[in-house]
């Protein structure tokens, strides 16, 4: 007789939340009516209160065990009950066919063979291939149907052959899976001390890329510095020399008074070099620090005689990421346009937040025509040593930071920073 599920009543009868929740949730999306149990003796109760169809119950549980609640069952009710195990031991098979049990459920079990196993027994499978009659048994597989007529005690026999058969298979199963886990922590282990490595090996990269490029920086430096100083000094040495030569000569054509100013002048500048050397190879070599803008503009202003100019600032509260040098860089173009600016009377300092930031050094001098703009920044360009924009530039350039002069000639000059996104807060 094939039976409705919903029209079925099962218990599951299990010692685990987890697992029992688990057994009902998969008969239920058959469509089964499932009650649970937590033990024997609360089974016991359930079926005196409304027996059910089918029982599934785990064998090991607290209390009564699933054999004796097998033999409980068939003893008072004859409910089937199919016994869970976990495949441990033949003799869970010989003790579950002395107590009475129908079928049995292998621990781990697929849902999909849970549900036939259930269908089956309950008379609704779709593989019901074991018919008896007349002290016979047709067992059908494979479109064949197949009568046995061996006694009992010799198909016990080979269930229980089979039976240790597949535990021992599974127990070989298991050892194997153990390895397997234990082969792939190694290799787990193996691939995290691989990942340190190349972690390792790449700061080591890093590293040796930071030093070479550090030394190409400090070639580059120490060239351009022997470069400038060498040339800078020569001519006003030659300066010094010639006012020197005047002044001693029979015919005086200069004045002592007038080369010493000369001289002094000229050692004077020299002065200025050897101080540009010292800055210079300063550039770069302080880590960069997070610099308050308007703190930054008003040391700077504090450094330079301003001559009476007026210096104002409308720079907004932020920070930038720079060298510590980045205070001689507001100096020199506050100090360069109080020198340049001839007409000049006031300096205002401004900053624009877009893409990216851009600080604006304004006066309203003669500016800077157009055909000199780019030149300023030009080593040796310029009135007295020609160093201090450029200066600028070299500090900007290791910050990686912009500079240009946007000003319009005849109404004054306009320096403008540019700081990345990435590089103000």
């Amino acid at each position: 007789m094939r039976h409705n599920p919903g029209d079925t009543r099962l218990l599951v009868v299990e010692d685990s939340p987890t697992q029992a929740e688990y057994i009902r949730q998969i008969l239920l999306r058959a469509g089964y009516r499932v009650t649970t149990a937590i033990d024997g003796k609360a089974a016991l109760t359930c079926v005196e209160a409304e027996p059910p169809d089918l029982i599934i119950s785990d064998i090991v549980m607290p209390g009564m065990d699933g054999y004796t609640l097998c033999r409980e069952i068939r003893d008072c009710w004859g409910i089937p009950v199919i016994l869970l195990t976990q495949l441990f031991d033949p003799e869970d098979i010989v003790r579950g066919l002395a107590c009475g049990a129908v079928n049995f459920i292998i621990k781990p079990f697929d849902a999909d063979y849970l549900v036939d196993t259930v269908a089956d027994v309950l008379g609704a499978g779709r593989l019901q291939n074991i018919i008896s009659r007349n002290g016979e048994v047709d067992a059908i597989f494979g479109k064949k149907t197949y009568t046995i007529t061996a006694e009992k005690a010799q198909i016990l026999r080979v269930l229980i052959s089979t039976y240790a058969t597949a535990v021992r298979k599974n127990i070989e199963l298991q050892e194997a899976r153990d390895e397997l886990y234990g082969m792939n922590e190694q290799l787990q282990e193996f691939v995290e001390e691989l990942h340190q490595t190349n972690d390792d090996l790449q700061h080591e990269i890093d590293e040796r890329q930071r030093i070479e490029d550090a030394l190409i920086d400090a070639h580059e430096k120490l060239h351009l510095l022997t470069s400038i100083t060498r040339h800078d000094i020569r001519n006003h040495l030659t300066v010094i020399e010639g006012f020197v030569e005047l002044a001693s000569s029979d015919d005086r054509p200069v004045s002592p008074e007038a080369a010493f100013i000369r001289i002094r002048e000229a050692a004077h500048r020299i002065g200025k070099i050897i101080e540009f050397t010292g800055n210079y190879q300063e550039i770069g070599s302080c880590d960069r620090e997070w610099l308050n803008l308007r703190d930054l503009a008003g040391d700077a202003t504090a450094l330079i005689d301003l001559n009476g100019i007026s210096v104002t600032s409308s720079l907004p509260d932020i920070e930038i990421l720079a060298d510590p040098l980045m205070e001689t860089v507001i100096a020199t173009i506050i100090e360069n346009a109080i020198r340049h600016g001839k007409k000049i009377t006031r300096i205002h300092l401004t900053a624009d937040i877009g893409e990216d930031l851009r600080i604006r050094i304004t006066d309203d001098g003669i500016g800077i025509p157009q055909s000199k703009k780019e030149r300023i920044f030009e080593q040796g360009y310029g009135e007295n040593t020609g160093l201090g924009l450029f200066l600028a530039s070299r500090i900007l350039a290791t910050c990686e930071f912009g500079i240009s002069e946007t000003g319009t000639y005849g109404e004054g000059a306009s320096f403008e920073i540019r700081i990345p996104t990435e590089r103000f807060r």
